[in-house]
Parts: C-alpha cells; structure tokens; sequence
C-alpha cells in the first residue's frame, strides 16, 4: 500500500499518530510493504513515518515524487538522508509528470546510487508514452523494482502496463515470467473499465 507523507506529516498528533491510526502490527495485517509517498520538500520530514512502519514491522520504502529535473546532487543528499534513517527498505523515484526521458531517467538511478546502496525502484507514468522504455532503462541502470499496472492504468495517462513490462522483460531474459496468465484481466475486467 501507499501512504501519502503530507497528509500523515499534517496529522494533528503527529505522523507517528498517523500511523497508529492506520497500521496495525504487521503481524496482524495482510499487508507486508507500506510505501511513503513524498515530495522532495516532505522527504526530509518523513523520517518518523518510515521509523514507525519499521517498529510495527513492515517493509519500507520512500516515493521521492516528481523527480524529472531535480539537480543530481539534491538527489544523492536525499538519498543518503534515507539511508542513514536505517529504516527504508527501497528507495523509488517517480516520474510523477511522465516527462522523464531516457537520459533523465540514467542520470536520476546514478545519483540515487552515490547515496544509496540499497534497491532502487521506479514508478513511471506514461503521460509521454515513455513509461515502459524508462522502466527499462532503470533496470538497465541498476534499479531492481519496477512499478506497473494493468493495461497501465492510473492517474492522467497512466503507468506502464503491467503485462508489456513482463513481455519485455521476458524478451530481454530478465526473468521467466507467464504473462498471459494476466492478459484475462487486461482482455476482461480493466478492458471494460
């Protein structure tokens, strides 16, 4: 699941408060990684969100939204701020505007990883038709963790569509994957929606 940092850093108690009201310990939850969504103003801030999944057992990982155009060196300092916190389990960044290219997507996954050893996602949306070259790309450049949805659906134009992002992946011998075992929920229910 996702959380959005700005409404839990607004919380009236606190964003440890905010967490409490809506986590349970993970024990008790089906739900395993819990992903901080924030902007590059909130990341900073979102220490004692991530800190409290942590203590409640979940797996953590930090949304740094709209990264497209953020200076290399902000990217490598609000990357090693989260690797000092010891309690964020992967690092995202998210082309939130879809305006990212190729280029900008290589120079985002290096500056990430002069501050950050751990793995490093993508979230990709697809406002320039460029979300399943870009999830590429960021495999290509070293991150492990690519976000998809089904026939790409999600806000504005969307994501890169799950079941192209497993073909491709399959093309290039990135993995064994069965992708038409999704393709009746591309074909069925999300193709009626």
């Amino acid at each position: 699941v996702m959380v959005n940092a700005k409404e839990m850093l607004a919380y009236a108690g606190g964003p440890a408060a905010a967490v409490d009201r809506l986590f349970s310990s993970r024990k008790k939850s089906p739900v395993a990684l819990v992903r901080v969504a924030a902007h590059f103003t909130e990341s900073q801030s979102s220490r004692p969100i991530a800190a409290r999944l942590r203590e409640l057992g979940y797996d953590v990982a930090l949304n740094l939204m709209q990264a497209a155009g953020k200076p290399e060196v902000e990217l490598t300092r609000l990357a090693a701020d989260a690797a000092s916190w010891g309690c964020v389990d992967v690092l995202y960044f998210a082309d939130s505007l879809g305006n990212m290219d190729d280029a900008g997507v290589r120079r985002t996954v290096a500056a990430l990883r002069r501050g950050w050893s751990g793995p490093i996602g993508i979230h990709a949306h697809n406002n320039m038709g460029q979300g399943l070259l870009n999830s590429t790309v960021a495999v290509e450049s070293g991150a492990s963790w690519v976000d998809g949805t089904i026939t790409g659906m999600g806000r504005g134009a969307g994501n890169s569509a799950t079941e192209l992002l497993l073909l491709e992946f399959c093309r290039r011998g990135w993995g064994r994957f069965s992708p038409e075992q999704i393709f009746h929920l591309a074909i069925g229910p999300f193709e009626a929606l």
